[in-house]
């Protein structure tokens, strides 16, 4: 007979040829089979003299795999306290070791049980920031990654995760990549953000440090990169190139903290927030106006006012119809013209960082919910850095950390060289520069416009800067632009008001209307000479004369019965399109 424990304190089940049984406290030779509740079995063992003798049968079959199947739920309860292993790896990993006895574990049943054991483990989550800084330095997953506090001037928090080897790393650096994330953080206590810092080591990215902090001010920035100072002095002579995201307070920080550095922002994040910008007006995609901003950032920092003036004259054609897209025009000035040397990225090492993204992706995955439970967090946090210190072990050994570039983005990175050189040696206008990129960003604006959500506020985009104090000039010659964006401010305004007087409201609105129906006409017509391949040119046409006739009749029905008003008023028109 052996003995194992109880699911309650202080009691244990015995094991007897395959059968479970628990002692009959009346008497201490008796043992009744542990299922005669659930089974209504009257199995009875009696012992005597150390022999087992079998009063009453079972009425179901022996379990032979009894105590193989405690032992491999013991080892995955003894893994889940001591490793940051999913429920998932723990169970397939220990289930390996005896196959036949892990039949007979349902894991559903042991995640519960897995999660309840982890539960216990943990201490309880504090309710403000202040109190983690000891639990960081106790708590067993963390220990290893955890490197200390900052209190800034303001009496707020912010807490530094990395390795000894990750800031050897970052020591050695020219370049680092700064990038922040919201949904990451953890529910309580309340953090305001978490931002990671990334080097390239034989052009692999690398984060090097996690920073989560309790509020975005200056002072908490200040504190941090100061501390960061501290803990690798010799960042301070080595930095050479900063690209982050357009957070201003930030921004300001690198820079008075690393004045010798070049200083820009994410290519991504601009075309991200010049796409919302011209969403949230309400115009539509894909528009040669919007790849004509966002190609802008490639050309050098003296050129971005004359690429304005040409997305200007496309505007002055189509604004009667779209009076928004002047709202734009105001927008790029006063956002982006005053930041210039920022956006533009010409000549980079490097315009945007897929490793960056790509680290943020994989974060949340593993995070698997939105502002997940603290413990959760720092679990996935370690996981995360150690993961990173390996994958740059294995950089230093030769091996391969992820998989090669995609044969497109090198040869967009080749295509962009090559016309900025033609650019700059005068093969290339301006304009003729910008054209080379028309397709593409049309493109980039449908890929953009799904992962984009309006409803929210706070995302990881800091575009809808002031042109006050919107970030802190670094040559002088963002001093002489102020007076411009004035000026032409002002001309949009007068625009705007003149289109509405000539017009008037209800004219206006109807001719907006019947447009938007003119260039659907259009685009239907785009989309049937590809019918050509697989119809031929005889049927396509007959298709395409089918749908213009109706396309036609409906047009002239709208207009003649003034339908159009009430299409307008109850939201039709996209029964039309």
């Amino acid at each position: 007979m052996e003995v194992i424990p109880g699911k309650r304190r202080d009691s244990f089940i015995y094991v007897y040829e395959g059968y479970k049984y628990n002692i009959d406290k009346r008497y201490t030779h008796v043992y009744r089979c542990a299922r005669r509740r659930s089974h209504l079995c009257r199995g009875v063992l009696m012992v005597q003299n150390e022999k087992f003798t079998l009063a009453n049968t079972h009425n179901h079959p022996s379990e032979p795999h009894v105590i193989d199947v405690f032992k491999l739920k013991r080892e995955m309860i003894q893994m889940s306290k001591h490793t940051t292993a999913t429920f998932k790896e723990i169970y397939n990993t220990i289930s390996q070791k005896n196959q036949s006895a892990a039949a007979n574990i349902s894991y559903n049943a042991m995640k519960t049980l897995l999660s309840r054991e982890k539960i216990k483990m943990r201490p309880p989550v504090p309710s403000n920031v202040c109190d983690l800084s000891d639990l960081l330095k106790e708590y067993e997953f963390t220990k290893s990654v955890y490197k200390s506090c900052i209190i800034s001037e303001d009496n707020k928090y912010s807490y530094i995760f990395t390795t000894d080897k990750l800031l050897k790393l970052l020591e050695k650096s020219s370049e680092i990549y700064v990038n922040g994330t919201f949904p990451a953080i953890p529910r309580m206590p309340k953090f305001a953000k978490l931002f990671s810092v990334h080097v390239q080591y034989k052009e692999k990215g690398v984060a090097v440090l996690l920073i989560l902090c309790e509020a975005k001010t200056e002072f908490v920035y200040n504190s941090i990169w100061k501390e960061i100072v501290k803990l690798v002095p010799k960042l301070q002579n080595n930095l050479r190139f900063i690209i982050m995201d357009y957070e201003k307070i930030s921004m300001n920080t690198l820079h008075k903290q690393f004045p010798q550095a070049s200083l820009y922002g994410y290519w991504f994040h601009y075309c991200q927030a010049v796409l919302k910008k011209w969403i949230q007006l309400g115009l539509t995609i894909p528009h040669k106006v919007v790849s004509i901003a966002m190609a802008l950032a490639l050309v050098p920092p003296e050129m971005f006012s004359q690429g304005l003036i040409l997305m200007q004259i496309i505007m002055n054609k189509e604004c009667h119809f779209y009076p928004n897209m002047l709202l734009f025009m105001a927008y790029m000035r006063s956002t982006w013209l005053s930041i210039l040397e920022k956006v533009c990225v010409y000549r980079c090492p490097k315009r945007t960082t897929n490793f960056v993204e790509s680290f943020h992706n994989i974060m949340g995955h593993k995070m698997q919910t939105v502002h997940p439970n603290l413990w959760i967090f720092l679990n996935n946090v370690s996981k995360l850095i150690m993961n990173q210190e390996t994958n740059y072990d294995r950089v230093v050994n030769g091996q391969q950390m992820t998989k090669n570039r995609f044969p497109s983005s090198m040869f967009r990175n080749i295509k962009i060289r090559d016309a900025q050189n033609y650019l700059s040696s005068g093969l290339f206008s301006l304009e003729q520069f910008l054209q080379v990129f028309d397709d593409e960003m049309s493109y980039q604006q449908h890929q953009m416009s799904s992962l984009i959500d309006l409803s929210i506020e706070n995302e990881e985009i800091y575009a809808d800067l002031l042109t006050e104090g919107a970030v802190n000039s670094v040559s002088t010659s963002e001093l002489h632009v102020k007076k411009r964006v004035e000026d032409e401010e002002v001309l949009t305004n007068e625009r705007v008001i003149l289109t509405k007087s000539k017009l008037g409201k209800k004219k206006f609105r109807e001719i907006l209307t019947i447009t938007k129906l003119k260039i659907w006409k259009k685009k239907l017509r785009k989309i049937f000479t590809l019918m050509k391949l697989k119809l031929g040119k005889k049927k396509s046409k007959k298709v395409l004369k089918i749908i213009e006739n109706i396309f036609t009749k409906c047009l002239k029905m709208i207009m003649d019965t003034g339908l159009i008003k009430r299409i307008q008023k109850k939201g039709m028109l996209h029964f039309f399109l």
